[in-house]
């Protein structure tokens, strides 16, 4: 019997149509994990839902704490094509889930879900359908009181809000918020019907005018707003989203979309009807709404001319899509919802024409006024206006396709009952004339004409065996591409889809191919990395997106120098075209276009180099032997990563194969597995890829809250049974309890509980908990405001039992309000990935003083910037240079209000600019705004932590980290940085993970992300703590690899450099030169101290490390195109171009080492030196503690004499000072 016919008997006997019955739909409770989807991400369980029919089938979770990135339960989490020849298993069912989540929202509030039952189990023929009922949940609880207050969900007490008492939903609901999932027999699409109904006594305006009048009164116009409606949509990193019009490249996609300024009551976005995946795994995901003009949402506001005329019924807007994760608003809730029940007290607003009569009133006392003139118009306004209801849904479809675009297009036009033609090709090498196999892509674009001028990018299509692909267009005009990765995007190729299309001979441009094998000195191979670089044709324009690689088609993002092209100098035009880790077989093997290039084999930082030119032929193989020798000696240590994601977190995906290859490839010995909520064992991929001479692991778990802090734990035990795979409940849950729940994961001997990024925005544990970046106390933000700031404070703080403690008064009827913050952890990460800008507190970089067009000169878009602020802050003022009256007082204290109004903008501007450079703070200042730092460092919170005893009074040591955080494995590299604990040996198959534990207990632990550094004091090592007096010896000891290289050191004590090293520059940073001999520098000198100091070695360097370590060149997101979109809507943002650090850059040496500990006041315990406490205060500081006359300060404080930023409750994304709604769903995903 052949495997098809088989695959029709189980069709058939699955669904029991053995009486030619139509397949059925289902839905049942999961009693039996064989019930189960599977797949790489698949993450139900025992007590879930499952609908399915004869072609896919989908996971709902039960009530439980979310088990994935999402906050609740209630959500669709699994999804696959039904597969029959999948049997299940005990951990669940065989199958190509790749989904992450998928649940509505309303406006920012989703479903705290209450009940989930079974509607139509679809034994009746009919669809199956399952009901998820809830209240209102907080997305991000920053925002509760702001979304409470939009969306009516809660009663909010108005003078709780201005007394400062934190926001809650303890309160009784005013909405119940409810989602069908519904599946029909046949169907390849979930429907998802999602709620909002009104269960108060009281009519709900949407949002009520109330708000919006007091909001009003604050310069915000919400007149005409309507609140938005639609779903986050998790595809999870293991799928490619396509979006029609921009493709495959939603990352600039989306900031063009920004650029363009929309007003409320609209928001800005890419305009769509459709959002589709695709992956190599045979399943992918689509999301399409229904056509529904009267409460879509952009076609609504399209009436108001705010989309141009480009919205149509059944588009949607899709506002971001990073980390896995996606948002779109696709429709917006009514006005108002009336009641369900009646009570004594409403009866009136239960009448069917409450709202007409009360309408109809309203018109007539208006006509009066206007003698009656427009009656006849009131009458008719009545007999046409409709009845609010008690309730209001919104419809969108769920699609599952088999891996390309075109499998959700297929769906969407039966959805919509389009006619469509169906067009078939097949696709063969443009060489040999070879069909090529599975998985090329053919994409179509619309065309004007037949010379495929103005191609918009609508449609993809993957090949079968045998290069065979079908797919359903629209008849019309089409140019089609063919690609496939490590081949050349071919050219355009017209077509004309009618009846008469035949079939399509596509061709795929041919690749070259180079292998390399790779071995150490003694001959035996090992794993390494193979990196292909390129030189690039001169091009005025560095926007290389545009000539370099094409995002749109789905090419990747081809790293470059980061060095000013020079149109006579090749060596200032390199490009990064393709890389590749090899296994323990030394065996490298890479695909790229054709052409010339510069071979680069490495194995991390402690080997040499090796190079070659290569010249690669269409469908031409290149083989060459390279030995690496390894040249940084580091003996008693290891080399780890204590932060790497890869399948089991959402927003990674990588195949745990790849992952440990890479790691290897890069010369890590310990692999920490960190996903998020997700336990992952290495040791079986080591195994499978015989990599245990080179490799070790540790089990770990990234601890994933959405705003609350981000906590890798490790060692943990793997529970092989569980289907959470490690995730714990921590929504709403206290720090210290994360903490203890973290222990309890432990083997014996115990774990490390690391602080992850700290100050990321929203996911930074320090960041959002507020400590203080200059002696690192914790308190509330509400405890620290007063006045209207306080209820700024109150509007958009972190609320909830996750980081508010409330205690009540003696007296019973007040509170005090405690910050839940616990210091019970062992490490900080200190240096997170390639972010050398932040590592420090911000600190002015430009010198005022400097002389035009030097290198520290002011550049002029800093003066530009400040005009523009200042006139930003006009407010209504009407002058004629822009700014407000009682800025220009200040230059013309004895103008009149007339004469003031009339200085122009010549004559006002020279005085500004003058005001500007007095105000400006002096180079190295920390630059604040407001009370705040701009951009706090991790450093120099480290620093600022080691100096000061925690609030018990005792003092803490903390472990200093630095890690990759590395999601993938083509441009960001697992190892940089990363951390060479002392284990006494530096061999991976000696170790254990409790000497890890041990080593980082005992601070024995160095971060780098290329040289090798040490430093002893009086012969102890680094982490330790020692008494001594009088005089101290100090070691430095610096090795790294010629490609590496290593420029300067100097000594940190107590925060402050360590002045009267030999040779040191006596400007503010006291750096000292190194000079490596045979790849070693060495220095030695003697320092007095006079209290107990902690000491840290820091290095730099000046070497570009590309390609073996690509830069840091994608730019953040250009949020300045936000200002006038959606910041500029709600009053956020502006800032000072120039007063910010740089976020693009090249990667340099950077190392720094634990602290070591010297006691010497005899008393045998380490005392925080606790230095005078510095503080934002208009450029004044403190002096503080000195270590000789004449050293200076590490901080200097002082604000800017306008904001850098407008306080808002979105704070900055690193790389912005300006916030979107972009970021908010971006971090429910995860950025780091």
């Amino acid at each position: 019997m052949n495997k098809l016919l088989l695959l029709l008997l189980l069709s058939f006997a699955t669904f029991g149509c053995k009486d030619n019955e139509p397949p059925r739909a289902n839905a049942q409770r999961v009693t039996d994990r064989n019930q189960l989807v599977g797949g790489p991400t698949a993450l139900g369980d025992i007590g879930d839902y499952v609908l399915e029919n004869d072609k896919i089938k989908v996971v709902i979770q039960d009530l439980t704490y979310n088990r994935g990135s999402g906050l609740f339960g209630g959500s669709l989490i699994d999804a696959d094509l039904k597969r029959y020849d999948s049997e299940g298993n005990p951990l669940g069912g065989n199958g190509r889930d790749t989904f992450g989540e998928l649940f509505p929202v309303f406006f920012l509030e989703m479903i705290d879900p209450q009940e989930i039952s079974i509607i139509n189990d679809g034994t009746d023929g009919k669809a199956a359908i399952i009901e998820v009922k809830g209240k209102g949940g907080e997305f991000v609880t920053m925002l509760r009181y702001l979304n409470q207050l939009m969306l009516n969900s809660y009663a909010v007490e108005l003078p709780d809000l201005i007394g400062g008492v934190p926001a809650n939903s303890d309160g009784e609901p005013q909405i119940e918020f409810s989602t069908r999932y519904i599946l029909e027999p046949g169907a390849r699409h979930i429907r998802i019907d999602s709620t909002m109904r009104n269960i108060s006594q009281e009519s709900l305006e949407f949002p009520p005018s109330t708000i919006t009048g007091l909001l009003s009164g604050f310069g915000l116009d919400l007149s005409g707003l309507r609140i938005p409606t639609g779903h986050v949509l998790g595809f999870g990193a293991l799928s490619s989203i396509f979006v029609p019009g921009v493709g495959y490249d939603l990352r600039f996609g989306l900031d063009e979309a920004y650029q363009t300024a929309v007003p409320l009551p609209g928001f800005p976005g890419l305009l769509t009807n459709i959002v589709a995946s695709t992956t190599d795994l045979g399943v992918n995901y689509g999301f399409i709404t229904v056509e529904d003009p009267e409460n879509n949402f952009v076609y609504q506001r399209d009436q108001d001319g705010l989309y141009d005329g480009r919205a149509a019924a059944d588009d949607f807007l899709f506002l971001f899509y990073a980390s896995g994760f996606g948002g779109v608003f696709s429709s917006q809730a009514p006005q108002w919802l009336k009641p369900t029940e009646c009570s004594a007290s409403n009866t009136n607003e239960c009448e069917d024409d409450y709202f007409c009569r009360t309408s109809y009133e309203a018109c007539l006392a208006r006509c009066e006024s206007e003698d009656g003139q427009c009656s006849d118009a009131c009458t008719t306004a009545l007999e046409t206006c409709k009845e609010p209801a008690t309730s209001y849904t919104f419809t969108n479809y769920f699609v599952i396709g088999d891996g390309d675009v075109a499998s959700i297009y297929e769906e969407l036009y039966k959805v919509r009952g389009v006619q469509t033609q169906k067009v078939r090709g097949r696709v063969r090498d443009a060489t040999t004339g070879v069909p090529v196999g599975a998985l090329a892509s053919v994409l179509f674009y619309s065309t004007d004409d037949s010379s495929c001028s103005n191609p918009q990018l609508l449609n993809q299509v993957h090949t079968r065996s045998s290069g065979f692909f079908e797919l359903e267009l629209l008849p019309g005009r089409y140019c089609y591409r063919t690609r496939a990765d490590g081949h050349p995007l071919s050219d355009y190729q017209f077509i004309e889809v009618n009846e008469a299309t035949g079939l399509i001979n596509a061709r795929l441009a041919s690749a070259g191919e180079v292998l390399v094998h790779v071995t150490d000195e003694s001959g035996m191979p090992m794993p390494a990395k193979l990196t292909l670089v390129g030189v690039h044709e001169y091009n005025a324009s560095s926007d290389y997106k545009t000539f370099l690689f094409d995002l749109e088609a789905g090419e990747p993002w081809l790293p470059t120098d980061l060095v000013p092209d020079d149109p006579n100098d090749p060596n200032t035009r390199k490009f990064m075209q393709e890389m590749a880790y090899g296994d323990a077989s030394g065996k490298i093997r890479i695909l790229a276009p054709p052409g010339k290039y510069t071979a680069y084999i490495s194995r991390g930082a402690e080997y040499d180099l090796a190079t070659f030119e290569v010249d690669l032929k269409p469908a031409k193989v290149e083989t060459k032997a390279v030995t690496l020798k390894r040249v940084v000696d580091t003996t008693g240590y290891l080399s780890g990563d204590f932060h790497l994601h890869a399948a089991g977190s959402i927003d990674s995906g990588l195949d745990n194969n790849v992952r440990v290859r890479s790691v290897a490839g890069e010369g890590i010995e310990i692999a920490v597995s960190t996903d998020h909520n997700y336990v992952t064992d290495y040791r079986p991929f080591i195994q499978r890829n015989q990599l245990d001479p080179w490799l070790t692991s540790v089990i770990g778990l990234e601890l994933t809250t959405f705003e609350a802090g981000h906590f890798n734990a490790f060692p943990v035990n793997r529970e092989l049974d569980s289907q959470s795979r490690g995730s714990i409940k921590w929504q709403d849950v206290p720090p210290q309890k994360i903490f203890d729940t973290l222990r309890e994961m432990a083997p014996e001997g115990g774990n490390i509980i690391q602080v992850n990024h700290p100050r990321t925005p929203i996911l930074g544990y320090f960041a959002q908990h507020n400590v203080d970046a200059f002696d690192s106390t914790v308190d509330l933000a509400i405890n620290q405001a007063t006045g209207t700031d306080r209820l700024t404070a109150t509007l958009t703080s972190p609320t909830g039992p996750a980081f508010i403690e409330e205690i009540q008064q003696p007296n019973g009827t007040s509170s005090i309000y405690r910050s839940t913050f616990s210091w019970e952890f062992d490490a900080i990460e200190v240096f997170n990935g390639k972010h050398l800008e932040e590592l420090r507190h911000f600190r002015m970089p430009f010198d005022k003083t400097a002389a035009a067009g030097t290198p520290d000169a002011l550049p002029p878009s800093v003066f530009d910037s400040f005009r523009a602020v200042l006139t930003e802050d006009s407010l209504a003022e009407t002058t004629e240079s822009g700014y407000s009256r009682s800025f220009l007082r200040e230059f013309f204290p004895d103008d009149t209000n007339t004469e003031l109004d009339a200085r122009t903008a010549a004559e006002v501007e020279p005085l500004v600019d003058a005001w500007t450079l007095e105000n400006i703070p002096e180079q190295h200042t920390v630059l604040c705004d407001g009370d705040d730092v701009v951009f706090a460092g991790g450093l120099d919170d480290y620093y600022n932590i080691l100096n000061h005893n925690r609030p018990d009074g005792t003092y803490r040591y903390y472990a200093a980290t630095g890690n990759s955080d590395v999601h993938g494995a083509r441009s960001d590299e697992a190892g940089i940085p990363r951390n060479y604990t002392f284990v006494g040996h530096d061999d991976p198959q000696k170790f254990n993970p409790q000497q890890l534990v041990d080593g980082l207990r005992a601070r024995h632990n160095i971060v780098t992300n290329g040289p090798f550094i040490n430093l002893s004091i009086n012969d102890n090592p680094v982490g330790s703590e020692f008494s001594a007096t009088g005089e101290l010896e100090f070691e430095v000891l610096v090795r790294a690899a010629d490609w590496v290289g290593a420029d300067r050191f100097r000594i940190v004590a107590n925060g402050e450099v360590l002045r009267g090293v030999p040779g040191q520059s006596d400007d503010y940073w006291g750096w000292t030169p190194v000079t490596l001999s045979n790849g070693e520098f060495k220095a030695t000198f003697t320092a007095n101290v006079a209290q107990d100091t902690w000491f840290v070695l820091e290095v730099e360097g000046d070497n570009n490390l590309f390609p073996v370590v690509t830069p840091q060149d994608i730019p953040p997101f250009n949020f300045d195109a936000v200002i006038g979109s959606l910041a500029g809507a709600f009053g956020f943002g502006g800032g000072v171009e120039g007063l910010e650090p740089n976020f693009v850059f090249p990667v340099t040496p950077f190392a720094f080492t634990n602290p070591i500990w010297v006691v010497t006041d005899g008393d045998g315990a380490f005392t925080a030196p606790n230095p005078p406490i510095f503080r934002c205060q208009d450029g004044a500081y403190v002096q503080g503690l000195t270590l000789t006359a004449d050293k200076m300060q590490r901080i200097r404080p002082a604000q800017v004499p306008i904001e850098l930023h407008h306080h808002n409750p979105l704070p900055r994304q690193r790389g912005s000072v300006t916030p979107d709604l972009r970021m908010l769903f971006e971090s429910f995903g995860h950025i780091h």
